[in-house]
């Protein structure tokens, strides 16, 4: 029984060794870190930013005077507008 501790001791003692002269804690916890933070980032771009940045275009387009003269021609260009602004964000999310 004696031998089993022995070898967990030593085992315990060259693995805290290990961790702290690699700096593997330092590592796993930036990492961590970084997962965390990218993670809250993308929540608040898709639910907070890019709707309010698409109502922000919309409404300013409305005052466009191709919307007054044009307004077939506004329409698509708003479609496609809208499309790639929500597609280039759905991507990198």
């Amino acid at each position: 029984m004696e031998l089993i501790d022995l070898f967990f001791t030593k085992f315990y003692k060259d693995f805290q060794e290990y961790t702290y002269k690699n700096k593997v804690l330092v590592a796993a916890s930036g990492f961590t870190i970084g997962i965390a933070t990218t993670d809250l980032l993308k929540s608040i771009i898709t639910d907070i930013i890019n709707p309010n940045i698409i109502k922000l275009v919309s409404s300013l387009s409305l005052i466009s005077p191709l919307a007054i003269k044009y307004p077939f021609v506004f329409n698509i260009v708003k479609g496609f507008s809208n499309f790639i602004w929500s597609s280039n964000f759905w991507h990198t999310c």
